[in-house]
């Protein structure tokens, strides 16, 4: 209903714009019956304007319905029922402002969105803290996270639209906030991109693992996130909160810092660990190679420590990991090879392979290539126009075939033509026109022969029983 009135209000607005004058006098109308508490009576708005008129009562019932909605779509975020509502009613309220009050409105409404991101991350425990740290409760991370894919793009690109739209008004205060605004929504991506990793070595199922993956790069991919290895890490202990005794130091992204420390982790090496010798450094990666077939290829490289084995790859580039195919294989291993399959025949693919070690330290190659063979020929030349130039000692065989292949031909004074035991003669030339002489003949002899062509991939035809006479 909502969405009816205000595109019915809309329309009328584009139909019949109203003036500035008539702006003002109709949003103070509204301001008083407001603010007084007057009771409404429906009749006395027909008393102005027709196009006033009209707007008026659209407006008035949009508030009635604001009422009513307002309260409960306050706190939904993109991807709930009622979000759409609370959009709605932002848009309605921007239109009916003032101008000199419409930047303020749209500042509160960007720091709105920011707001929805931190409820949408809030920690499990049901309160609506501001804390990103993802349980470790399976089920209850996924509908957190799948709440956070909505979340984080679309309040980007609102804060980006507005950011945009300040930018082109020359409002360079608000532009500024706006900045500062998007800043902390990057922020809290990156520290989310931080939990999404400690939560993909946590869990087990690895259908989980390729949902959280796809998540965090999708994020990645949409804040510009881009984590270079062991850079701006911090060392903390982690305190598991559904099993505290198993505390371990771990090491994550600078911005996560906080949201840990807020849900009982705290900075620095775990006590009673022995940590002196904490692994910090990732693998190195050396000797990236391919060994290609038609349909497959073998990725191989080695790497200084043991650990896993990833490869992204796409007949595009650049490589984009949330989009990408990807295969992995979770042996900790130096010597590392992935089998990649159902390629297609002379294509060229790109990919990125990446190992993680134990320490959760991981390292990236960069960007490489193969091209895939061609698909290998099954098929055997097809013989034609078998001819014969004959004397009395010499016969010469001519024939075509629709490809290049090697000549050959049988002969013998008995019939049916045995190849393995006939004698023969051949040319190894891949030729389409083949002719071959055949030597110190009988006269007045007959002759019966058989020739064959096969072609590069060993594709071989032979022809039917012919025969000649020698003169």
């Amino acid at each position: 209903m909502q969405s009816n009135l205000e595109k019915k209000l809309k329309e009328t607005a584009k139909a019949n714009p109203l003036t500035k004058a008539e702006k003002n006098m109709l949003w103070t109308k509204i301001e008083n019956i407001i603010n007084q508490k007057h009771s409404f009576q429906p009749f006395t708005i027909f008393r102005l304007k027709p196009k006033l008129a009209f707007a008026s009562f659209m407006s008035i019932a949009i508030i009635g319905v604001s009422t009513a909605v307002a309260g409960a779509s306050n706190d939904a975020g993109p991807g709930d029922l009622l979000y759409p509502i609370d959009i709605a009613l932002e848009r309605v309220q921007l239109a009916l402002s003032r101008e000199e009050n419409k930047d303020n409105l749209r500042l509160k409404f960007a720091e709105e969105r920011l707001k929805e991101a931190q409820r949408a991350l809030a920690f499990q425990n049901g309160n609506d803290s501001e804390s990103t740290t993802i349980s470790t409760s399976t089920e209850n991370n996924f509908k957190r996270i799948k709440k956070a894919d909505k979340v984080l793009p679309a309040a980007l690109k609102k804060l980006e639209k507005t950011k945009d739209f300040l930018e082109r008004k020359g409002s360079e205060e608000a532009v500024e906030y706006v900045n500062e605004l998007i800043e902390k929504l990057t922020d809290l991506a990156q520290s989310h991109v931080s939990d999404l990793d400690e939560l993909e070595i946590e869990i087990n199922n690895n259908k989980r693992k390729q949902e959280v993956r796809a998540f965090r790069e999708k994020i990645k991919v949409n804040f510009k996130l881009n984590h270079s290895n062991n850079k701006g890490k911090v060392v903390i202990c982690h305190i598991p909160p559904d099993n505290p005794d198993n505390a371990h130091t771990i090491e994550v992204a600078k911005p996560a810092e906080q949201a840990h420390l807020a849900h009982g982790d705290y900075s620095g090496q775990c006590g009673g660990e022995d940590n002196s010798n904490l692994d910090t450094t990732a693998p190195l990666i050396s000797n990236v190679s391919s060994n290609v077939s038609t349909n497959t290829a073998d990725i191989t490289w080695n790497t200084n420590e043991e650990s896993n084995s990833k490869v992204w790859y796409s007949t595009t580039t650049p490589i984009v990991l949330s989009s990408s195919l990807l295969t992995e294989s979770a042996d900790l291993v130096t010597s590392h090879t992935i089998s990649l399959s159902g390629l297609s025949a002379n294509t060229t693919y790109y990919f990125i392979v990446s190992s993680l070690d134990s320490s959760d330290n991981k390292a990236t190659s960069t960007e490489s290539s193969f091209i895939t063979t061609l698909t290998p020929d099954t098929t055997a030349p097809i013989i034609s126009n078998i001819s014969l130039s004959i004397s009395t000692n010499t016969a010469d065989i001519i024939w075509n075939t629709d490809e290049p292949s090697n000549s050959k031909a049988w002969y013998s004074t008995t019939t049916p033509v045995v190849l393995g035991s006939s004698s023969f003669i051949e040319s190894t030339n891949l030729v389409a026109s083949h002719a071959v002489s055949l030597s110190s003949l009988n006269a007045s002899t007959t002759y019966y022969f058989i020739v064959g062509s096969t072609d590069e991939f060993n594709n071989e035809a032979t022809s039917t029983e012919s025969s000649f006479t020698t003169l």
